[in-house]
């Protein structure tokens, strides 16, 4: 389980035990085994969707394609990372713009590594603030 405030990120059920540490995109790229775009794009989106000279997609190729997935016809942006290794599609609902699923490939591989997709999302739910409490780091490693 992981929890974050924008400042720190505090884990459970790792095996050395729970720990606290500051919040950063390395932290969560490093902490969770399964990531996708959408989860790094909260911390990160200037960066991870930007083909600007620092942005993560500044070196990468582009095509775009109409696909049907799930039921719906989707516009696909697909991206060619030569110096990532990567081959990743992401599945853009054309009226809302949304990314609702990402699959990433190596390119050297040329398998599937991760297919990762959004099953729902409710738009400006009320949310308890105390949902994103981290707790005390006394006692946790950091």
């Amino acid at each position: 389980k992981a929890t974050c405030n924008g400042k720190e990120l505090y884990l459970q059920g790792l095996p050395g035990g729970a720990m606290t540490q500051p919040a950063s995109i390395r932290s969560v790229e490093s902490a969770l085994p399964q990531f996708n775009l959408e989860v790094l794009c909260f911390w990160d989106h200037a960066i991870q969707l930007s083909t600007g000279p620092k942005g993560n997609m500044g070196k990468s190729t582009f095509a775009l394609k109409k696909e049907t997935w799930n039921g719906k016809t989707w516009t696909v942006l697909e991206e060619t990372a030569k110096g990532q290794d990567a081959f990743v599609r992401y599945f853009i609902d054309p009226k809302t713009s949304f990314i609702w699923r990402t699959v990433y490939m190596t390119l050297a591989a040329k398998s599937v590594r991760q297919d990762a997709w959004i099953e729902s999302m409710e738009l400006n739910k009320p949310l308890d603030p105390k949902a994103f409490d981290v707790p005390s780091s006394k006692g946790l490693k950091v």
